[in-house]
């Protein structure tokens, strides 16, 4: 099989020839469907977003920048070409009805960018962290089920977003949010975010490079009335804390608040997650432990469990209660007939019988 490359050339400008001196830095390379209008603009996207991560050397700047939000890309576009290229099919390859099969065309676009034009981008971008160099960055996930609908706050949330990091920078913190791309998506869900799953988030949030990783979870229990629970994640260390409120933004606002207190005065979060272990027999199958499990992550005195581990007939959770919430957190388990309290060694190593209906 021979390979024929045939190349169209399209310029924005008339050149002598077909080849062109460039820096290799600001031209790059995208796969295209068609020549269409349409295909070629989401190639310019495309293309410049790959220029301004690989000139930058940060993978997130074009995100950073919004490339994607820009209105007019021909200012930064110094010329660009397509490239086809198919393969000649065998004379003895034949398709299921015997015929032989047409060769598939390819086709990609190529783009070479002005450097000034790309530099001054990305000058806007760091312009912008220069005035915010002195605030402590902060990832944020953030969890939010709406009308029963969940979801998860990202870079692409614009106003709510914008709230959000506006408020923090009054406190000395620079929310970043996750971009939520393919490889976020690959890594970590809303379900995760809910559930307070410490280890997938910590994988998710290795990409971002921050100190602090901010979780939050936060339901709309019935109108004007908003539960959140909230864990700050430092060092592998765990602060964790409930809130209520009557207004999405207010509840917001309040744990980006507790936050801000927590992360400026490091010395006075100490001790304020209280772990537990319980431990629950009479676990006999699946449906046992996912009831457990289930009725455990709605109390809003628990701000996470993890599973210790699994024996015969019962499982020991490891659980992270919110500040203060000790006693009303036992008192729960107490009223809840399923919960049969067993022989009590300390009050951070709690033992019950599981009870079906």
């Amino acid at each position: 099989m021979h390979a024929r490359l045939f190349f169209i050339f399209f310029s924005l400008y008339l050149l002598p020839s077909f080849v062109f001196a460039s820096d290799a830095s600001y031209m790059a390379t995208v796969p295209v469907a068609s020549q269409s209008q349409e295909e070629r603009i989401q190639g310019f996207y495309a293309a410049l977003t790959k220029v301004v991560n690989q000139v930058s050397g940060n993978k997130m700047m074009a995100n950073q920048l919004k490339i994607n939000k820009l209105d007019n890309l021909y200012p930064y576009i110094k010329r660009y070409y397509y490239l086809s290229s198919h393969s000649d099919v065998d004379e003895d390859e034949e398709d299921d009805e015997g015929e032989a099969p047409e060769a598939q065309e390819q086709q990609s676009l190529v783009v070479e960018f002005e450097p000034l034009a790309v530099d001054n981008l990305i000058k806007t971008l760091n312009q912008s962290f220069s005035s915010d160099i002195n605030l402590t960055p902060v990832l944020l996930w953030l969890a939010i089920n709406e009308n029963n609908k969940s979801w998860m706050l990202s870079n692409e949330t614009q106003s709510l977003g914008d709230q959000i990091k506006f408020t923090a920078k009054s406190k000395n913190l620079s929310i970043v949010l996750p971009m939520m791309d393919i490889d976020d998506i690959n890594t970590i869900n809303t379900r995760e975010i809910e559930g307070f799953d410490v280890s997938a988030i910590s994988q998710a949030s290795i990409r971002y490079a921050t100190d602090f990783t901010l979780i939050g979870s936060i339901i709309e229990k019935e109108p004007k009335s908003w539960s959140a629970k909230w864990m700050l994640l430092k060092n592998q260390k765990r602060f964790t804390w409930i809130d209520h409120g009557v207004t999405l933004n207010g509840v917001i606002l309040s744990g980006l608040l507790k936050a801000a207190e927590m992360i400026t005065a490091p010395s006075s979060t100490e001790g304020q997650s209280k772990h537990l272990v319980l431990t629950v027999s009479g676990v006999n199958n699946v449906t046992d432990y996912a009831s457990i499990n289930a009725y455990l992550q709605q109390l809003p005195e628990v701000s996470s469990l993890q599973v210790l581990r699994v024996e015969a007939s019962k499982v020991i959770l490891d659980i992270i209660l919110a500040d203060g919430e000790e006693e009303a957190f036992e008192k729960t388990l107490r009223s809840n007939p399923h919960f049969i309290s067993e022989v009590q060694t300390s009050k951070q190593d709690l033992h019950y019988q599981w009870k079906k209906n």
